[in-house]
């Protein structure tokens, strides 16, 4: 370890730093210098004192400071400015007077005209320009035209932690784009977690909007509390997992996490010390497949990011494969087609007539079982359009990413309207029980893996080499059944904010078939199919 003679602090860090302190240098001061030293003076300037490589004669380091074990002093990145709904005075213009401002002033050192990153809590990405920034607030004029980020392919199930490890585990379900957390009880976790603070609704928040800042996200993970293994285990879990492999860590389970396929799933994390046997059985009863973490033994946080983390190798190896086994010819193949990434073999048009587009006649229920048939529907929609996020030219992937914000942001609309109107229903999607009673909820049955699966309309998933043809004339034809379900609201639903959703599906979606038609023109592709859904075009 060095000694450092002098150490020059903008204005920001004064007091954070005492003598005696070890700083660790993120860039030696000078050839085989050590990496660290120790403290000996303090000169504080202004941030104008520092011009280049040093105002002062020194170079200028970014260091890093360690006091006693308690890590590093600066906050945690905000690397994008999240807005909610009360920022806004109108269309295009939001003010802020929180944190957020002062981070703007104070951190950023933003002045008016600057552009910053900000999105929309729960909606789309942009740029906002500072129009004015002064001690009480920082006005700026917002365009969001790009989606958030994609999301992960599995939903986490996870035996609660001790609470602060849960601020962490949170934040990073958050950082990798996790679309549903849900927290279990088990067999080795106190009973006392429960009560910790931190899982008040505020407090699960502002740990996930921490993770939402660092990875310039807009989408927050849905965080669900199940203080019950066996009923969250028994009733909630096959509705869950329906349509999709779900997985159970397991330290002596025959195959592991990095063989299973590709693709969403569920995946089920436990507690320190791993779930008990008797809980992995009971999951194994209802679907779920063990599956190992590796030959070492790891913490509940370690075994959470390695987890999270496996579809994005996965990704990162078959990319590398295909490059491997492609570059002999890709050089030849780009000069007989330079749009050849987008076409493909016509591939059949997916065999939807499974799908139930009738949740059932008008009734007291029937707004309840049309909003978990939507949210069934949209949820098949987000997950075919994962398939296509990468794809450039002629717009596929942004139509996709297009399609997945919209129909994310109506799911979690229809959600907190079902928790509102309905707070005695059950967890899972319902249907009505045949020749049930349409107004009674004691009819409602739990709605079956193959009736999700047909609602969802996934059918079977693509192949690298097929998925542009797949997803265009899938969410046609998927589209194409939302239509039906949206004219099946106006004609049987009596409240007002399911009838004005079911408009804006229609507008929308149609809007989006023609677009989905001229594409798959673009490929030559114009079949008397994707003309079916025209008649549903209409609001009356």
């Amino acid at each position: 370890m060095g000694r450092l003679e002098g150490l020059h602090l903008l204005g920001a860090a004064k007091g954070m730093i005492l003598k005696g302190d070890v700083v660790l240098l993120q860039q030696p001061l000078r050839p085989q210098s050590p990496g660290a030293g120790v403290i000996r003076q303090i000169h504080p300037v202004k941030a104008d004192g520092i011009k280049g490589c040093g105002g002062h004669g020194h170079r200028t380091c970014w260091a890093s400071l360690h006091r006693g074990g308690h890590g590093p002093c600066s906050p945690t990145p905000m690397n994008i400015v999240l807005l909610n709904a009360g920022d806004w005075c109108d269309a295009s213009v939001a003010v802020l007077h929180d944190r957020r401002a002062t981070h703007i002033r104070e951190v950023l050192k933003a002045q008016v005209g600057d552009s910053l990153r900000v999105g929309l809590l729960g909606g789309a990405c942009g740029q906002g320009q500072i129009e004015a920034i002064d001690a009480d607030g920082v006005r700026l004029r917002v365009d969001l035209n790009t989606a958030p980020p994609g999301r992960h392919p599995y939903d986490i199930v996870l035996a609660l932690p001790r609470p602060k490890m849960l601020r962490r585990m949170l934040r990073q379900c958050a950082e990798f784009g996790v679309n549903h957390l849900h927290l279990i009880h088990s067999a080795r976790v106190e009973k006392s977690y429960w009560q910790s603070p931190l899982l008040h609704p505020d407090r699960l928040n502002e740990a996930l909007l921490a993770g939402l800042e660092r990875a310039r996200d807009t989408i927050a993970p849905v965080v669900h509390l199940h203080r019950r293994y066996r009923p969250f285990v028994e009733d909630g879990l096959p509705g869950l997992c329906a349509g999709r492999p779900c997985w159970i860590a397991d330290i002596d389970a025959p195959i592991s996490l990095a063989e299973t396929p590709p693709g969403p799933a569920m995946v089920m994390i436990g507690p320190e010390g791993g779930f008990v046997p008797f809980e992995v059985q009971l999951a194994a009863s209802v679907g779920a497949r063990p599956v190992g973490l590796g030959e070492r033994i790891l913490s509940v946080d370690t075994a959470l990011v390695k987890v999270l983390a496996r579809p994005v190798v996965q990704r990162l190896a078959m990319g590398l494969t295909l490059a491997l086994l492609l570059s002999p010819v890709v050089g030849a193949q780009a000069q007989m087609d330079p749009h050849q990434h987008h076409h493909h073999e016509p591939m059949p048009v997916m065999d939807h007539s499974a799908h139930m587009h009738d949740v059932g006649p008008a009734g007291s229920t029937y707004d309840l079982r049309w909003i978990d048939g939507m949210v069934q529907h949209h949820t098949g929609a987000l997950r075919m359009s994962e398939f296509v996020f990468d794809i450039g030219a002629p717009g596929v992937g942004s139509l996709a990413k297009a399609i997945w914000r919209d129909q994310a942001q109506e799911i979690k609309a229809m959600g907190q309207w079902r928790k509102a109107w309905y707070p005695e229903a059950p967890v899972h999607p319902v249907a009505l029980r045949p020749g049930g009673d349409p107004d009674a909820m004691a009819d409602l049955i739990r709605m079956s893996p193959a009736q999700i699966e047909a609602m969802q309309m996934m059918a079977s998933g693509p192949t690298r080499e097929n998925r542009v043809t797949w997803f265009l004339e899938g969410m046609l034809q998927h589209h194409g059944g939302a239509l039906i379900m949206a004219h099946d609201a106006l004609n049987k639903s009596r409240n007002i904010t399911i009838r004005r959703l079911a408009r804006d599906i229609i507008v929308a979606q149609r809007s989006e078939i023609i677009q989905l038609r001229r594409m798959l023109q673009h490929d030559g592709l114009n079949k008397p199919e994707y003309n079916a859904y025209d008649r549903f075009f209409s609001l009356n």
